[in-house]
């Protein structure tokens, strides 16, 4: 069967089960680390016909969050848990409803975490696996998660934001959420509270986290099933191993979260956020005083008027005044 013939088979059988209201299920799983070039094989996917769900599902270039405005919160609430219990069997209702939707990929956290557990519970989907030179994904992975650090863990407060991206690292469940993925692969030292120079040992365990990832999805993964891959290759490795027309357009590439991605290196960075924690403390000084300050007026005005002494009229403040 050619490409042609493979991708009109595959629009048939999802045609036949939305007519018959049963999803297609996951027939790719992106089963790359973060910032491997994830975002662009979510949209090349799109472009070929899958249901694409990136990460929790906000990506801007191809949101679900219209369709499904619960979504986020649905998956990101199960990836917390999976991540703070060790335990696959928590995304399971997550991945009910996103089979109701008809999902038919799914890239990026929390899903390339769980690689192996999926193609187990779906043995006929494709997993690719998105790499890149180790360096260059680390100074990106860094670049990214870092902003993980921003906030002190549980129990300190969380400022009242959950969009849009990346104001959501400053919820705390979703950077506490960023936290749990980053130790997960062994490189919790990027979103270690407060924000640090990583050691070499730190850099080291992240490199190691990486090697250990894609050598996992190698040993679990039958070859057939299995595609190691840049996207600076483009189409035609993509599309062979799907099965599909390679087509004319141009090989997408996107970052939708460079706008996290200041230029900054760990240096100017950590003293960056020393200063802004310094700030921050002396803004919370300042409306400590004026809280004060208003309270102690407040309870001498009630002290004063319980002892009669209060008066409202010019003329009478003016009269307790000569007393």
């Amino acid at each position: 069967m050619g490409p042609h013939h493979a991708a009109v088979a595959a629009a048939s059988l999802s045609w036949l089960c939305a007519a018959a209201g049963v999803g297609p299920g996951i027939q790719v799983i992106g089963a790359g680390v973060s910032r491997t070039g994830t975002q662009t094989l979510s949209i090349a996917l799109t472009q070929l016909g899958f249901k694409t769900l990136h990460a929790e599902g906000f990506h801007p270039k191809i949101s679900m969050l219209e369709e499904a405005p619960e979504i986020v919160d649905i998956v990101s609430e199960a990836a917390a848990t999976s991540f703070l219990n060790k335990d696959f069997q928590a995304l399971v209702p997550a991945l009910d409803r996103i089979e109701r939707l008809n999902v038919t990929a799914l890239v990026d956290v929390p899903w390339s975490e769980y690689g192996v557990e999926l193609h187990a519970r779906y043995p006929r989907a494709k997993v690719i696996v998105t790499v890149r030179e180790k360096q260059g994904w680390f100074r990106s992975y860094w670049q990214h998660f870092r902003w993980g650090a921003f906030l002190p863990p549980p129990p300190f407060p969380s400022f009242p934001i959950t969009q849009p991206f990346p104001l959501t690292v400053l919820h705390q469940p979703y950077a506490q959420y960023w936290r749990l993925l980053t130790q997960r692969l062994g490189c919790g030292a990027v979103t270690k509270f407060p924000p640090w120079l990583l050691t070499e040992s730190e850099k080291e365990a992240c490199f190691e986290g990486f090697d250990r990832h894609a050598e996992a999805l190698r040993k679990a993964v039958p070859a057939e099933s299995l595609l190691i891959y840049n996207v600076r290759e483009g189409w035609q490795p993509l599309c062979d191993f799907l099965g599909v027309a390679v087509p004319k357009t141009p090989f997408p590439r996107f970052d939708a979260y460079s706008v996290l991605h200041w230029k900054a290196g760990p240096v100017q960075f950590v003293a960056t956020m020393r200063l802004a924690y310094g700030a921050m403390a002396l803004l919370c000084v300042a409306f400590a005083r004026c809280a004060f300050r208003t309270i102690w007026r407040s309870l001498r005005s009630a002290r004063m008027l319980a002892a009669g002494r209060l008066y409202s009229l010019p003329e009478q403040r003016v009269a307790f005044k000569a007393r």
